[in-house]
């Protein structure tokens, strides 16, 4: 069963409409529509709206068995930081997105943005927090990517990056840099701290992880865990994020099989 699925069985168990449900989240009712239809990949920010409305945890909300709290409030256990990554992805093509999740997951990392429309309306808010909350961010320019298609929120989610002073870093398709040099320098290179070309989606998951590691020993970020020791309170966070990257992992599985079916 999809997350899409599972979201609809849920609904429906609790005779919800999707018109409730997105009113409730602070979505569009569109886009809910398309997280139930597996159209799109829902973010991270979505997940914890739907859980808070429902009165519901992650592990409830992707099917997974809830893990038990220790009984004992003082323990002390070893834990691995971990850091949030905001993409703004300038690309309709799956398999650069589906590449830029595995790279970041593959080195511990949470993947944030991404998922928005390329327009400012109701997502704003939440796309402000999502950069608030992250530790780095970057942008991806895609081979299918144009000059003339105006990257609104992109440019709006660059410049908030920047206010914040976040690490930020740059991957753009050599196709498109070579050919639009001046306009990316306009645009976007006077706010980069770190650039990349790249041709493929390979060779882009490998600049991914090479670059968050430079980036963690220029620009190091405390990320959501501030040290080894947590107690239970901190464990359950901890769960919980896990929880979410485990949701991403299993939408990156879903869209391979989509794509290998012929359905991207």
């Amino acid at each position: 069963m999809s997350l899409g699925q599972r979201l609809q069985q849920i609904r429906k168990e609790k005779r919800l409409t999707q018109k409730q449900v997105a009113l409730g989240t602070g979505k569009t009712e569109r886009h809910y529509q398309d997280v139930e239809h597996d159209r799109v990949s829902p973010s991270v920010d979505f997940f914890i709206a739907v859980a808070d409305y429902l009165n519901m945890g992650l592990d409830e909300i992707i099917g997974r068995p809830p893990v038990e709290a220790d009984n004992d409030k003082d323990k002390i256990i070893l834990v691995e930081k971990r850091h949030i990554v905001y993409v703004s992805a300038l690309t309709d093509d799956s398999d650069t997105r589906n590449e830029i999740m595995r790279s970041l997951l593959e080195i511990d990392c949470i993947p944030a943005g991404m998922f928005h429309s390329n327009h400012i309306g109701n997502d704003w808010p939440s796309v402000r927090r999502e950069i608030d909350d992250c530790d780095y961010y970057l942008l991806i320019v895609g081979p299918d990517h144009s000059i003339d298609r105006k990257p609104l929120l992109t440019q709006d989610e660059l410049n908030f990056a920047v206010e914040l002073n976040k690490p930020r870093a740059a991957f753009i398709h050599i196709s498109f840099a070579k050919d639009n040099y001046m306009a990316i320098n306009e645009l976007f290179m006077n706010e980069i701290e770190l650039f990349k070309a790249w041709a493929t989606a390979d060779e882009l998951g490998s600049a991914v992880c090479h670059v968050i590691s430079r980036l963690k020993k220029q620009r190091p970020s405390r990320g959501w865990m501030h040290g080894d020791e947590i107690t239970k309170e901190q464990l359950l966070i901890e769960r919980e994020l896990r929880t979410r990257i485990d949701a991403l992992e299993e939408r990156l599985i879903t869209s391979s099989d989509q794509a290998d079916r012929g359905y991207s």
